[in-house]
């Protein structure tokens, strides 16, 4: 969750076209989880002696985690026709306030409007 300010707005000589760059500030939420579980199991037969024994062994665990971190970054969108677009953006986040110490990601997109 956030918002998106628009830092500047650059016209090309190409109608319709133009290019935007845009900061980004918001809050990004994590949530990991996590299952594992083991089963083991073992029968140990002494037919000579007249012995039989079975033994289990189970193991399950899960949990979960969950935390919001701040994020900051800026978005690059370029418009090449009113149907055809670019973008690309990157942030960074966590900085040591919540649960994570340093995140980061980048995405880049491409837009035809039919």
């Amino acid at each position: 969750m956030g918002g998106v300010y628009e830092l500047a707005k650059l016209p090309w000589s190409t109608e319709g076209s133009y290019s935007t760059f845009e900061g980004v500030l918001g809050f990004r939420y994590w949530n990991n989880s996590f299952a594992a579980t083991f089963d083991a199991s073992a029968n140990v037969s002494f037919t000579n002696l007249n012995l039989e024994r079975s033994f289990g062994l189970a193991v399950a665990r899960s949990d979960a985690i969950q935390w919001v971190d701040p994020v900051i970054g800026l978005r690059m969108r370029h418009q090449f026709t009113p149907r055809q677009d670019v973008m690309v953006r990157g942030d960074i986040g966590g900085f040591g306030l919540s649960g994570s110490q340093f995140a980061w990601q980048v995405v880049a997109t491409y837009g035809y409007s039919w």
